[in-house]
């Protein structure tokens, strides 16, 4: 698998202030990486909102991974009595929106690497499958005729 030389992460904390920032950058994205901190319920109840906004604002369909992050502190926060946000609720989520999904904690880093990979290797896919789709569109196919697509017409170029 080939991992893309330049990978460029960008952090908006998921602030209300990063919001039309943050769309700049979704509609060039190749791929959105969202994090959520389990041990904080209404971080997860805006994974839906920053999915919606990457749907909204990107010219294709981009690969998501979403992250359940701080699950080393997930036991602390339920012996607390806080309302946590379980695996499984998270993978669902993630399932509705046919996007990766992962549990990391960002403090010792487990699983860090492995989303960041992860993600990378669905955006080779899509990236590659975009070339084919371009290659195909390029050399058209013969009608009943006997001409190709380009033959046809002369208003494009490819």
């Amino acid at each position: 698998v080939h991992i893309p030389n330049l990978f460029q992460l960008w952090d908006t904390a998921g602030q209300e202030r990063f919001r039309s920032v943050a769309k700049s950058y979704f509609r060039r994205a190749d791929g959105v990486l969202l994090l959520f901190d389990c041990t904080y319920e209404r971080s997860f109840l805006s994974v839906r909102e920053w999915v919606d906004q990457v749907h909204e604002a990107a010219d294709k369909s981009v690969p998501i991974m979403i992250c359940s992050n701080k699950t080393d502190l997930r036991l602390a926060a339920q012996q607390q009595g806080k309302r946590v946000v379980e695996y499984t609720e998270a993978r669902k989520l993630a399932q509705e929106y046919d996007a990766l999904f992962a549990e990391v904690s960002a403090k010792s880093g487990e699983n860090v690497q492995m989303c960041v990979t992860e993600l990378a290797r669905l955006m080779q896919a899509s990236e590659d499958l975009q070339t084919v789709n371009r290659a195909n569109v390029r050399l058209g196919k013969d009608d009943d005729k006997g001409k190709n697509a380009k033959e046809k017409s002369a208003c494009c170029d490819f």
